[in-house]
């Protein structure tokens, strides 16, 4: 029977770690149960890695009829399409989780899925900047999302805590990156638990507890060295981010040319994963670094470069505006002041 066959192969690949391989088994004797179980195992590693697009095309072989009557195949695309900025059709895959959800709340499957549903709707109203709708989410999220379920909970407090940065709550943001630190440590979910530490980093540079950012930092970079070769390939974006931020704090202490050090480290590490945002960041704090030494020709071509970058970041246009505000910089330096206005 060819069916089971495939059942075998899948079962035989996921025992020796080829996933991918195990999926196109799966998928070609539709594996139901096979398929959801490996898409989840899958999804959050694929996500992070930008390759919602080969996620999608494997969920959309799925029949229909599998499609209606597990809402967890839904929930799986609506994240896939809130990463790739296609917040409408998320939530039109988010309703049709909730449908069959609402038919029977009660039913063991579906119990754990109410906190991922308000997490998603969350997660699309932090995309449109809804910030007081995400925080009452985010925060209903957790209060449903069981125990158990510490991915889930370290993803959302991390979440929340970018959500309450956004209305400019530092307390409860770092509150919430503090826990979501804790909570993927535990997991093993280094790369968010990364990123809470270089928003933990970020907090503290904002309000000028330079030091504390520092050794946040450099906290990050030693954990970052002591993975694996593998692993440390997985997590070269926030690599880079970690190098770029205590950039930053060289700047402000003047070591100007530690800071160019650390920048070019953190362009190098985040190019190969073609991290735009990162690399924004790390060429506007190179466009810092040019004017500070009086090269005004670099300053003005890495501004050039963060706006091209800038361009091609998905979602709301946050890092266009943050290149803005440094170019006015760079113009009020020259004295071009109707450029500036």
């Amino acid at each position: 029977d060819l069916t089971l066959l495939h059942h075998r192969a899948s079962n035989w690949y996921e025992q020796q770690g080829l996933y991918p391989d195990a999926m196109q088994h799966a998928l070609a004797g539709v594996d139901a149960g096979q398929i959801i179980r490996l898409a989840k195992q899958l999804a959050t590693p694929m996500l992070s890695r930008s390759e919602s697009i080969t996620l999608l095309s494997w969920l959309a072989t799925l029949p229909d009829y599998l499609v209606r009557t597990r809402p967890g195949i839904s929930l799986l695309r609506a994240w896939a399409m809130v990463l790739t900025g296609e917040l409408e059709t998320a939530e039109a895959h988010l309703q049709a989780a909730s449908q069959v959800f609402d038919l029977d709340p009660s039913e063991a499957p579906h119990v754990d899925l109410r906190g991922e549903i308000e997490a998603l709707r969350a997660t699309i109203a932090y995309f449109r900047r809804d910030m007081s709708t995400a925080i009452s989410l985010y925060q209903r999220a957790l209060e449903n999302i069981p125990a158990g379920n510490r991915f889930l909970r370290g993803c959302v407090a991390q979440s929340l805590g970018a959500a309450y940065g956004w209305q400019g709550l530092v307390v409860e943001a770092t509150q919430a990156y503090a826990e979501a630190n804790i909570i993927n440590r535990r997991t093993g979910n280094l790369p968010v638990s990364l990123i809470a530490q270089w928003n933990l980093g970020r907090l503290q540079y904002e309000q000028a507890h330079l030091h504390q950012a520092e050794e946040i930092y450099r906290q990050g970079i030693v954990t970052l060295n002591q993975q694996p070769v593998i692993q440390q390939q997985e997590l070269l974006p926030v690599s880079g981010r970690l190098h770029i931020g205590l950039a930053e704090i060289l700047y402000e202490w003047n070591e100007i040319g530690a800071a160019l050090d650390q920048v070019k480290t953190g362009l190098e590490l985040s190019q190969s994963r073609q991290q735009s945002s990162t690399q924004v960041m790390g060429h506007i704090m190179v466009a810092r670094i040019r004017l500070q030494q009086g090269d005004i020709d670099a300053a003005g071509q890495a501004l050039q470069q963060a706006d091209y970058l800038a361009q091609r970041v998905s979602g709301p246009f946050y890092w266009a505006a943050q290149v803005a505000r440094w170019q006015a910089r760079f113009w009020l330096h020259q004295g071009n002041l109707r450029a500036v206005a």
